[in-house]
């Protein structure tokens, strides 16, 4: 469905089913849509959403999930969604996939890991919590701090033996970490594991929009997100807010 708004600007809109984000979580996958103003609109909710303010009750496309992103945490979501089962989009202000993640400095930080081993390094996912806390001065959400240090062994080896990635080298880093643990990529830089994920996202056929940003979400009136809007059409010099275009 094609609207327009006060500006007489159009807007298009995507439909989708929903779940919290607890059950995302615990289940595996999660459900939600996109919506644009002249581009997309994507709801999390089947069915009619009765909604506190502008909820479409027609959406453009549908999908179980929508990540707003093309960086280290939205290409992981979207290759751990499509393999639950879901089908998935990702959105992507940029014209290019990867966001910072894909120019950052490559130092993968992951504790117990058999690199570590052959260098006789002794590290724990007790030690890296440890360090995480201290250089956070302790403001850290503690329990989200200990899934990020129990499970970095298993994120780094999926990075490699399911991903390809390649790292050649332990460093030192910043950020409190007491001993070496920041595993460093092949060409020292964030792009070896982003554009293997990218490759991998493709190959499973997850739908990837470029310059598509996120312009607001959609909520109803039991407080809940049911859609997201976006601008469509984003070019290499960004437009202020407000300014959407195909």
């Amino acid at each position: 469905m094609i609207q327009k708004n006060s500006r007489g600007k159009e807007r298009k809109k995507m439909e989708c089913s929903n779940v919290s984000r607890r059950g995302f979580l615990k289940a595996g996958f999660g459900l939600g849509a996109v919506a644009t103003t002249s581009g997309l609109a994507l709801n999390l909710t089947k069915g009619e959403a009765h909604a506190a303010g502008p909820v479409p009750k027609k959406w453009d496309e549908t999908y179980d999930v929508v990540v707003i992103g093309s960086g280290f945490a939205g290409l992981s979501a979207a290759i751990e969604a499509k393999n639950a089962g879901s089908t998935v989009i990702v959105l992507e202000k940029m014209p290019v996939h990867g966001g910072n993640s894909i120019i950052n400095g490559g130092d993968f930080c992951a504790a117990g890991t058999k690199m570590q081993k052959e260098a006789g390094i002794n590290d724990s996912a007790d030690l890296m919590l440890k360090d995480m806390l201290k250089a956070g001065l302790y403001l850290n959400n503690p329990e989200l701090a200990k899934i990020v240090a129990d499970q970095s062994r298993d994120a780094l080896d999926w990075s490699q033996n399911y991903l390809g990635a390649h790292y050649i080298k332990l460093n030192f880093h910043g950020g409190g970490h007491s001993v070496k643990r920041a595993h460093q990529t092949a060409n020292a830089s964030g792009s070896e594991l982003v554009n293997k994920m990218f490759a991998k996202v493709k190959v499973l056929g997850v739908n990837v929009q470029t310059r598509t940003k996120l312009a607001r979400f959609i909520v109803n009136n039991e407080k809940r997100v049911v859609g997201v809007e976006v601008s469509k059409g984003i070019g290499s010099l960004m437009k202020k807010p407000g300014n959407h275009f195909t």
